[in-house]
């Protein structure tokens, strides 16, 4: 049975679609629904892809992180993951948490190698979404 508490958001499914290619589907919830300046996207990474390819910046903090999908073992991860942060290459290959503070270069993620599917959860402390280029 479904709740009716206004504080439980149970609408989640959402996707992000860019030029005409979905680039995320999966869990979603933004300012909207939570009522705070805060969004959240919440997917299973299954084959490896690039999900963004030019380095930028933002307004706002932002975290991504990876787990193992393994609900018997979340420590479980099979995967290589290429992040960079202010230009500086960083592969990842356990659980991590990414922080991304305010301004900060970040960019190509590359979910370079998935052995095992892993959970991809990014929190953006923001009501209003937008990407800058980070070259100078």
């Amino acid at each position: 049975m479904a709740t009716s508490s206004k504080y439980v958001i149970q609408d989640l499914k959402g996707q992000i679609i860019e030029d005409g290619k979905v680039i995320f589907d999966g869990f979603r919830v933004g300012p909207e629904k939570l009522g705070e300046p805060c969004s959240i996207l919440y997917s299973a990474v299954t084959t490896p892809h690039v999900l963004v390819d030019k380095p930028h910046v933002h307004d706002f903090p932002q975290f991504l992180c990876l787990f193992g999908s393994n609900s018997k073992d979340l420590f479980d991860f099979d995967a290589e993951v290429e992040m960079y942060l202010d230009g500086e290459r960083n592969l990842i290959t356990a659980p991590s948490i990414i922080h991304i503070p305010t301004a900060l270069p970040h960019c190509p993620l590359n979910f370079k190698r998935i052995g095992k599917p892993i959970m991809f959860l990014e929190i953006m402390l923001t009501a209003d979404y937008q990407r800058k280029s980070a070259d100078k």
